[in-house]
């Protein structure tokens, strides 16, 4: 069974916009089969949507109470089947299995209570007791190991030592993790701060006999006080290749690109695919030399983040907790897109008419706006977004372009281009008829 990436976050509020937006990127730059998030703030029901677009199904909901507490496991994981072997407020012991092998992930949020944690140190014990086989436990456990693993803190070494205890009767070991030594972080009265190593990974032999290539990140801390921590199982992210054209709606909110693409649109007018080919290359160039490859720009900033933090596990100073501030201030600002999509208005009995009756202007733009904003992502690489917010400028021409198609008139041929995806039906499948074909079409 392959494994890629897993990621377990204390989000502090999984509804927060930044956090959404944070969270989005994750799955953009890492892609994980598996996301944990954890003291969500709120109710799955509520942010179903936002996770059903990015691809994950619930595999486990442990709601939150209130501020306290809350576990999401989700899943992207492909033909992989996921069952709950135990669960508790502060423990969620998951088993996977394809193929005829299975390992378990056990979720951990341990209560920052030691008298309430002891309650999932006995969950996992029990289990443990119970299973020898693969089993990876990660999660924010609320304690250290070791004295260098807190800064600026008390370090309590009856604690450390029956977490000790635990990992020991439990046969797990700590995997480690590149990056920030402490997961941790809080700035406290005055030049103060207290940093801790707070989230991890541990595992068993036999995981680590079967996933040998496994190894922990803990990535750049931006919206919560805690970073997200990655375990890489395959060392390779499971999307390869140069990705195809896609408008980005951050281009829209820049002052200038609206007349990016009105002149654009004017270069190819009367031909809605010379129109859109040239909007794309001078978006591309916009992207290049005004705006700034926001790609490139999200990776910079959190690699500068990355080494402030770094830093800070060295140096006090005021001057580097402001320096990261404003890093994560910018970094919040360079949005790939919006964060879920608006209400979209649904069409009036007005608009449903015989298919006869010659199509007006209206009737085209109420059926461009009645299109989810990041469906049909077909080869031109423009998503419903695009002609939503420049109507303005490209109406006329796809009006026109519908007319002709009603008409029975001769389209250029590249308005039927689709991409054609192979989607498998069976595991490892080696022929033809084990695959399904999808067509994804453009919106035009």
């Amino acid at each position: 069974m392959d494994c890629a990436n897993i990621i377990a976050w204390n989000v502090r509020g999984a509804r927060n916009k930044l956090a959404r937006v944070h969270l989005k990127q994750l799955v953009n730059n890492f892609y994980p089969y598996i996301f944990i998030i954890l003291e969500t703030h709120c109710a799955f029901q509520k942010v179903a949507v936002f996770w059903n677009r990015l691809g994950y199904i619930p595999i486990h909901i442990e709601e939150a109470q209130g501020h306290s507490g809350g576990i999401w496991a989700l899943s992207a994981w492909p033909r992989v089947s996921c069952n709950v072997v135990a669960a508790s407020s502060q423990v969620v012991c998951i088993e996977f299995s394809n193929g005829g092998f299975s390992w378990i992930c056990a979720v951990i949020y341990a209560s920052p209570v030691p008298s309430i944690r002891e309650e999932a140190w006995r969950v996992l014990t029990d289990f443990s007791r119970n299973y020898s086989g693969p089993l990876l436990a990660i999660g924010d456990f609320n304690e250290i190991l070791l004295s260098s693993e807190v800064k600026g803190g008390n370090f309590v070494s009856r604690r450390a030592k029956r977490f000790r205890a635990l990992l020991y009767e439990c046969v797990l070991v700590d995997l480690g993790a590149h990056g920030s030594l402490y997961t941790w972080f809080r700035h406290m009265q005055g030049n103060r701060f207290i940093s801790k190593r707070l989230d991890r990974a541990v595992a068993t032999d036999a995981w680590c006999f079967h996933f040998p290539e496994t190894y922990v990140e803990n990535l750049a801390r931006m919206h919560s006080d805690h970073c997200p921590i990655m375990v890489r199982c395959q060392g390779n992210d499971r999307r390869v290749g140069v990705k195809p054209f896609r408008f980005q709606v951050a281009w829209s909110y820049h002052p200038s690109f609206s007349s990016v693409v009105r002149g654009a649109w004017d270069k190819g007018r009367s031909n809605p695919i010379c129109c859109l080919s040239q909007v794309r290359d001078d978006a591309l160039a916009f992207n290049r030399d005004v705006f700034g490859n926001i790609f490139k720009r999200k990776r910079e900033l959190e690699r500068r983040v990355t080494s402030i933090q770094q830093k800070m596990e060295r140096v006090d100073a005021l001057s580097l907790i402001q320096e990261e501030r404003e890093l994560q201030a910018e970094y919040k600002q360079v949005d790939l897109d919006v964060m879920g999509d608006p209400e979209l208005p649904s069409l009036s009995r007005e608009a449903i008419e015989s298919l006869t009756r010659d199509v007006s202007k209206e009737e085209v733009r109420k059926m461009i706006m009645g299109i989810n904003y990041f469906k049909a992502p077909g080869t031109d690489g423009f998503q419903a977004f695009f002609f939503k917010k420049y109507w303005e400028v490209v109406g006329t021409e796809v009006w026109e372009l519908v007319k002709k198609a009603f008409a029975g008139f001769d389209l250029d041929s590249a308005l039927f281009d689709t991409l054609v995806v192979l989607i498998p039906k069976v595991d490892n499948p080696s022929r033809m008829k084990e695959f399904r074909p999808i067509n994804l079409c453009n919106v035009i």
